[in-house]
């Protein structure tokens, strides 16, 4: 008989209790890219997102590495308007 494997998932609060910082920082993170790969389960703006455990412990072992989002215009590096080329 073969097992499947049911991931474990936790809440934003959760989430941002086992990095140790605020559940807003965690939204913040999630809107810029950064952080765990959130999961969404429900669509639209007020939709519910949840992080996965395995997710969270491979983000607290490797930020840069468990990641794993494509860059966003607030990672990239700000130019100034009147910078000279």
């Amino acid at each position: 008989m073969m097992t499947e494997f049911i991931p474990q998932l936790l809440s934003r609060r959760a989430a941002a209790a086992m990095l140790g910082i605020a559940p807003a920082t965690l939204a913040v993170w999630r809107k810029r890219g950064r952080g765990p790969r959130p999961l969404r389960l429900t669509p639209g703006p007020r939709g519910r997102t949840v992080y996965r455990l395995e997710d969270i412990q491979a983000y607290c072992r490797d930020p840069e590495l468990a990641a794993g989002w494509p860059l966003t215009k607030f990672d990239r590096p700000m130019m100034s308007r009147h910078a000279a080329p």
